[in-house]
C-alpha cells in the first residue's frame, strides 16, 4: 500500500496552537515591551539630567556676568557683600530656602596681577538629584569689573 503526501491531509492535522506556543509567545513579548519601557526611562532620566544641568550652566553664567558689571571688583572681597554670600536657589534663579542648586562665589586676586583691580571669580553651582546624586558646575573667570 502505497501513502500518498497530500497538503489537506497535513493541515487537517494541525488543529491550532497549543499552550506551549502561546506562554513561549508572551514571553518573547514581554521581554520586548519590558526593553521599550527601559528605554523610555531612562530617555527621560537623561533628558531631565541635561535639561538640570543647562539651567545650573546658565544661573552660573548669569551671576558670573552680574559679578563682571559691578564698577569696583575690590569690593567683593567682602565676604558680606550680597554677589559673594552663598545663595540657595531655584530654578528661575530666585532665591529659594528649598531652592533645587547651591550657588557659590569665591573672589581671589589673580595669581600672576594683570592689574591690582583684577580679581579672578569662581562660581559654582551644585545639586543633587535623588538618582543622579551631587553635581557641580563651575565657571572661573579674571575681571576689572565694569564688564571689562
Amino acid at each position: 500500500m502505497r501513502t500518498q503526501f497530500s497538503l489537506a491531509r497535513k493541515l487537517n492535522e494541525e488543529q491550532g496552537v497549543t499552550i506551549i506556543d502561546v506562554l513561549i509567545s508572551m514571553a518573547i513579548l514581554a521581554v520586548g515591551i519590558l526593553a521599550v519601557a527601559r528605554m523610555q526611562v531612562a530617555t527621560t532620566r537623561n533628558t531631565t539630567n541635561g535639561n538640570v544641568l543647562t539651567l545650573a550652566t546658565m544661573l552660573a553664567h548669569s551671576h558670573l556676568e552680574q559679578i563682571k558689571n559691578v564698577g569696583d571688583v575690590s569690593d567683593l572681597d567682602d565676604p558680606t557683600h550680597p554677589l559673594v554670600v552663598a545663595q540657595q536657589l531655584d530654578e528661575q534663579g530666585n532665591t529659594d530656602a528649598n531652592g533645587l542648586y547651591q550657588l557659590t562665589t569665591v573672589v581671589t586676586a589673580p595669581a600672576a596681577p594683570i592689574s591690582t583691580l583684577a580679581r579672578e571669580v569662581s562660581v559654582t553651582v551644585s545639586w543633587n538629584r535623588q538618582w543622579a546624586g551631587n553635581r557641580q558646575i563651575t565657571l572661573t573667570t579674571i575681571t576689572q569689573g565694569n564688564g571689562v
